[in-house]
């Protein structure tokens, strides 16, 4: 009677065990086909609206109507070269209205490249914070921490931002890695009354890299008391829980050979 106890209970554990294995395969391969669908859904989210942004060529306005009429809140595309970072950007009433939304406004995991929700639409602010989901293959703001790379930073410091008035270049300036809770990287609000020299403070700080021409073409436009634009790129990062890598870069920089402010040149905010 024993040993029937015995075997039975070895049988049972077997079959307990072979269930276990069983139920993880299972949940493996369902994992590999949701993680299939939402990378799906972002390609076939993007792929209509690029096609859009290459037939308008040279013409922004017609690719921002054909945009603008699937969804109003397109307010910019995004380039970032030698990236895969290529989308149409929005603005919805909250941070949340696009972080599981696409263009289409369907429901997606991977959501959509958005602005934040006290920026202007039209990044005449001093500082516009632009965020997105990090997903891997290269999709939406993953390619954002490509920039922690530091050859990678060096040899990569284009892009483009795209308005309805025409293309505006960007130019990078640093790159970091800190904590969603900062509160000077996601309040744009706090940047608003920003002096000269705070600017560079904050664009210096805690900088994992900085990219010596952008800072000294935001240094020369401060000076010249030009109007300043800085756009930054925020994504998710794995060094620690609520890490974010943040890129920032440089609207419109203009080259300045020589700024002389009442007789300094204009290195005069360090």
């Amino acid at each position: 009677m024993a040993k029937k106890l015995i075997r039975f209970g070895n049988g049972l554990i077997t079959f307990v065990e072979i269930a276990a294995i069983l139920a993880a395969m299972l949940y493996s391969g369902y994992a590999l086909w949701d993680n299939h669908q939402v990378y799906t859904e972002v390609e076939n989210a993007t792929r209509g609206l690029r096609e859009i942004k290459n037939l308008s060529g040279d013409e922004p306005i017609s690719m921002f109507a054909q945009l603008r009429f699937i969804n109003r809140d397109v307010t910019s595309w995004i380039t970032m070269d030698n990236t895969a970072i290529d989308y149409p950007v929005l603005k919805g009433t909250s941070n949340f209205t696009y972080i599981n939304k696409n263009v289409y406004g369907d429901f997606a995991l991977a959501g959509s490249i958005f602005m934040d929700f006290r920026n202007s639409a039209d990044f005449s602010d001093l500082y516009t914070l632009l965020l997105g989901h990090d997903m891997t293959g290269h999709r939406m703001f993953s390619d954002v921490n490509l920039y922690k790379d530091p050859d990678f930073f060096r040899t990569n410091q284009t892009g483009t931002l795209t308005l309805p008035d025409g293309e505006h270049p960007l130019l990078t300036i640093s790159c970091m890695v800190t904590s969603a809770g900062n509160s000077l990287i996601f309040n744009p609000q706090n940047w608003r009354s920003a002096t000269p020299e705070r600017i560079l403070r904050y664009v210096q700080e805690d900088m994992m890299h900085v990219n010596p021409k952008g800072l000294e073409t935001l240094k020369a436009m401060l000076a010249a008391g030009m109007d300043v634009h800085i756009v930054a790129l925020s994504t998710c990062s794995g060094e620690f829980s609520e890490a974010r890598t943040v890129l920032l870069t440089l609207m419109d920089p203009v080259s300045i050979p020589a700024v002389i402010i009442n007789g300094h040149a204009g290195e005069c905010f360090e």
